[in-house]
C-alpha cells in the first residue's frame, strides 16, 4: 500500500508537467507613459492555432 502510494506522489506531478504548454512571447512594448492608464502590446510568436483559439487575455 505505502508503496503504491509513493509511486503515486512521485507520477502525479510529472503528468501534469507534461501536459503544459508554453507560448512563445515577443519584447513587450510599452505605449503609455508616467501616470497614464496601462497600455501596453505583447506579440505571440509561437502558438498552435488551436492555443489561439483557446486564449484569454
Amino acid at each position: 500500500m505505502l508503496r503504491n502510494l509513493t509511486a503515486l506522489t512521485v507520477l502525479a506531478p510529472t503528468l501534469w508537467m507534461i501536459s503544459a504548454q508554453a507560448l512563445g512571447l515577443g519584447d513587450i512594448e510599452l505605449r503609455s507613459r508616467l501616470n497614464q492608464r496601462f497600455l501596453a502590446t505583447i506579440p505571440v510568436l509561437s502558438a498552435e492555432p488551436e492555443d489561439l483559439e483557446s486564449l484569454t487575455v
